[in-house]
């Protein structure tokens, strides 16, 4: 796996997920009352998701954010404008540094090459792996403890009382319930066989309500909700809102199961359960992922169980409507046009001579080998040609009928190629009507345009080449691109169909000196 793939998962999950964290701490903080908290606590799952998702859907937007010098085709727009950006900085700071292979000069070479992202995906793999090491070994810590602190299971009545509320919030899946010794609150302990953990000093009026509320968090599947956080934290252990998501996502959790059960409540019984709450939290609780309730946190969730707020049914249809729309827009990262490509590049069978052009029939000659050729590909057996000479060059001029429009060519009179314009075949598209897509070639284009110039214009050799334009009409996709010298000169002018077909539409070379070279 190339480390741009690992990068740009991990850039757009970044930028996305942190963009849906905030607009959760914002619902949840001006919307409770409207929703309820089983709504918000549904919420931190679609961040979740594109955290750990590697999804990325094609958004016509995102043609026109790649940057235009592009140096890496597998990169997508965000992290390559990411890339770019760091490119830049340090471009900018090597130039205040004196000495030679200065840190900011040196960190620039291994990202054109690529080092600095595979250092950086190793970096990133090892503290991931150590961080997720540490929380499964942290929770499986607590789990044991909880395990050996186990006294007995349900009995007698209290095995009735299990059954009643596992009908009553329709628990099919039983799970196994104990009393335990030195734990301050009741919870959901192991993975691969969970049970219930009760105090073993509970009081027992307490007990119907406590219970309740745990199987609520098993009916919700808590305990595996809890992985993913532990997971997100892990992947993402460089974002500080990654972890203030997955705190606050454990205190909605809290407040969810509260919904759940006070929902079937009256309200004398709501007053009790919230004692409930209020009794086991005079001391700090202890939690599964050793972190505690602070007062604020209580007085939130006694408020709420008094106030049994259940949302309104409209707020919560739109509240869901915008989370979808939300969630797809999140993944939407991806270019909905693909890197422009050319399937087989062709092979230099021949090589344009430096002969001099004696006659008209010498020209269309010389025409005729160049528009057969593979890069252009037309057949000029039923075509007419005319030739001219006029002061220092040839212009031969082509056409199927009298109807279309020419093709033309300009040799110079030892034989150069001064201009192609094919450009006759494409009345139907211009660059300045349509707007680009992106601008970054890959290597298979490079190498065809590269290899055309070899066999048309023997001689000029470009340092790098770049699309200024990339447009689509229809089923017919062009590229406007320059090819540049060492010094970053335009060296030639070159249009080159890449849908449906793949053929060269116009070409001029703007140094004839170094051709002629």
């Amino acid at each position: 796996m190339r480390s741009m793939t690992v990068f740009n998962y991990l850039l757009e999950a970044t930028v996305a997920g942190s963009i849906l964290i905030l607009l959760m701490v914002t619902v949840r903080a001006l919307l409770r009352e409207r929703l309820g908290s089983r709504i918000i606590y549904m919420g931190w799952a679609l961040a979740a998701l594109r955290l750990l998702t590697p999804l990325s859907l094609p958004n016509p937007v995102m043609d026109e954010f790649r940057p235009g010098l592009s140096a890496d085709t597998a990169a997508r727009p965000v992290a390559d404008q990411v890339r770019q950006r760091m490119i830049d900085a340090a471009n900018s700071l090597s130039e205040w540094l004196p000495w030679d292979g200065n840190p900011a000069a040196v960190f620039t070479a291994h990202m054109r090459q690529g080092l600095s992202g595979r250092r950086a995906l190793f970096a990133w793999g090892v503290i991931a792996l150590g961080t997720g090491i540490f929380l499964w070994r942290r929770y499986k810590k607590y789990e044991e403890r909880v395990r050996r602190s186990r006294v007995r299971a349900l009995e007698g009545e209290e095995l009735e009382l299990l059954d009643t509320l596992c009908k009553r919030y329709g628990i099919r899946k039983k799970i196994p319930v104990y009393f335990a010794d030195r734990i301050r609150a009741g919870c959901i302990a192991g993975v691969w066989e969970p049970f219930i953990a009760l105090p073993l000093d509970m009081p027992k009026e307490y007990l119907p309500l406590a219970l309740s509320h745990q199987l609520c968090h098993w009916k919700a599947h808590d305990h595996f909700w809890g992985m993913i956080r532990g997971l997100c934290c892990a992947v993402h252990w460089f974002n500080p809102l990654v972890w203030m998501a997955a705190w606050l996502s454990y205190r909605d959790s809290e407040m969810a199961s509260d919904d759940r059960v006070t929902a079937r409540l009256h309200d004398i019984d709501r007053l009790s359960y919230a004692n409930v709450i209020v009794s086991a939290s005079q001391q700090e609780v202890e939690l599964s992922m050793g972190a505690t309730v602070t007062s604020r946190h209580l007085r939130q969730r006694v408020t709420s169980v008094i106030r049994c707020v259940k949302g309104s049914r409209i707020g919560i249809a739109f509240a869901s409507l915008f989370a979808a729309l939300t969630l797809l827009l999140s993944f939407a990262t991806g270019e909905s046009e693909p890197l422009p490509t050319v399937q087989a590049v062709p092979a230099v069978a021949w090589s344009a001579a430096a002969v001099p052009i004696a006659g008209d029939m010498e020209a269309i000659a010389c025409a005729r080998r160049f528009l057969e050729s593979d890069f252009v590909g037309l057949d000029t057996s039923s075509r007419s040609f005319s030739a001219r000479s006029s002061g220092t060059m040839w212009e031969i001029r082509t056409q199927a009928d009298a109807e279309t429009r020419p093709v033309v060519l300009r040799y110079s009179r030892d034989g150069y190629l001064l201009e192609y314009d094919g450009t006759a075949w494409l009345d139907h598209i211009s660059f300045a009507d349509h707007s680009y897509t992106h601008r970054t070639l890959t290597d298979s284009v490079s190498s065809y345009l590269q290899a055309f110039m070899d066999a048309s214009v023997p001689g000029l050799r470009s340092s790098r080449i770049v699309a200024d334009r990339d447009v689509r009409s229809g089923e017919v996709r062009l590229l406007d691109c320059r090819m540049l010298n060492d010094q970053g000169e335009t060296i030639c002018l070159v249009d080159v169909q890449v849908e449906p077909v793949v053929r060269v539409v116009y070409c001029m070379p703007l140094f004839e000196e170094e051709s002629n070279g």
